[in-house]
Order: structure tokens, then sequence, then C-alpha cells
């Protein structure tokens, strides 16, 4: 697994970093990884401008892509010794971008495809297979005030009615921010609830890193325990 994971990453950031000599502010990519009890999920992203705007400053019509790969493991009363799992997942989504005096509102819409597999089968969830659906997400960030900034995102799929949020708050000190976070997510086999802070805003040459981690409250299939993972983000 760990093989894998770095792998994964180390492609990602190798991708970004050569991104670099593409014209400024047209393009954002960005990866990471996240853990929760019994599970990690990697993935890679990217958006572009349509018309050739600069996406952190005007509006325009916007191309998102992202995919990842996780495993899991859970326990169940149908299944002795528990369930090992695996999810690959993709989405690409047109989109349109508006900024405002003191921030940003961005929505997009298209197509997600997603496929667990499961050893051994579980008889007693939905969530198994393949599945494509349709994708809709909305992303906003706020300047509140001196400093300070809110930021919350969604998303929801027909797949397996999958959805996630997640809402924060900074305090930017200069070579970094710091706030707390609180997220929801699940599908049709489980329900999540997440609560903690993060560290964002920390560059690392051609890109910035967020770093975060809470407890995690789970509903259905798996466990609850603490969550955390990283992520890097750049705009080319």
């Amino acid at each position: 697994m760990s093989k894998k994971l770095l792998s994964a990453l180390a492609v990602a950031v190798c991708l970004m970093a050569g991104i670099q000599s593409a014209e400024a502010g047209r393009t954002g990519a960005w990866t990471g990884v996240d853990f929760a009890p019994n599970s990690y999920y990697a993935y890679l992203g990217v958006v572009t401008a349509l018309q050739n705007q600069d996406i952190t400053a005007r509006d325009g019509w916007l191309l998102r892509a992202s995919a990842g790969y996780g495993e899991f493991d859970y326990n169940t009363v149908l299944v002795a010794g528990g369930v090992d799992g695996a999810v690959t997942s993709g989405d690409l989504m047109v989109g349109y971008g508006h900024f405002f005096d003191k921030g940003s509102i961005k929505g997009y819409l298209g197509g997600d495809y997603q496929h667990y597999h499961l050893s051994p089968n579980d008889p007693g969830t939905k969530v198994h297979g393949s599945q494509g659906g349709v994708k809709g997400l909305l992303e906003m960030n706020v300047n509140a005030a001196d400093k300070i900034a809110l930021g919350a995102m969604g998303s929801y799929s027909t797949a397996y009615d999958s959805y996630w949020t997640r809402f924060d708050a900074s305090y930017n000190f200069g070579p970094f921010a710091i706030g707390p976070e609180a997220l929801l997510m699940g599908n049709k086999s489980y329900d999540q609830s997440r609560f903690g802070g993060a560290i964002s805003g920390v560059h690392i040459g051609f890109a910035t890193a967020r770093l975060y981690g809470g407890v995690a409250n789970t509903r259905g299939r798996g466990a609850d325990g603490g969550y955390g993972g990283i992520s890097f983000g750049a705009d080319f």
C-alpha cells in the first residue's frame, strides 16, 4: 500500500512541477492523500480556463477533472473476519467561476465514475461494483476580514448517492494560515462527520501545502477515530 501511495504522489508532484511552463494563472492542479480510520485515499486533479482567463482573478468558463484511488476495511456481522475494499473514482465537469469584491464562487456540473471492489463480497451493502452518475460541485471563498478567510465546498453525485462537504475558517499569520474545519461525507454505505483543524498556505517552492487532522465519527460501515492528511496545490 505504501509503495503505491508514494509512487502516485511522486508522479502527481512531478506533473505539477512540469506544468509550470504554461501561461501563468490559466491552470490549477492539486494532489494529496487522506487518512481516516481503517482507510486511505490518494487523489489528484486539475482545473483549466476555457476562455484563456486567469482562473485566480477573472470570471470565465472552466474545465475540471479529478481522479483518486483508496483502500479500506470494515467489520460487519454479515461477513466473518470483515471486508477489505478498494475504490477507484474519476470525474469530468464543466463550470464557471465568478469573482466579487471579497471572494469568489465556482460551480461545476458533469459526469462521475466510481468502482468499488470488496473482498469478500458484502451482501448487506449497496455500494459495490461500478456506477456512473451526474455530479455537481460548488466552491466559495470569502475574505471575511483582514487576515480572516472563510471557505465552503460541497459536491454530490448520483453514483451511490455520494456527497462531500467542507467548511473551514483560517487566520493568516504570514508564513501560513491556521483554523478549524468541519466535514460531512458519505454514500449509501456510510455517513461520516469530521471536526478538526488545518494549517494551510505553507509555501514549498512551486506549490503550497495544507496539513489537517481531527476526529471522525462514522455511522454505517466504517469506524470512529482520528483522521488526517496532506495536500499540495499550485496555479500555473
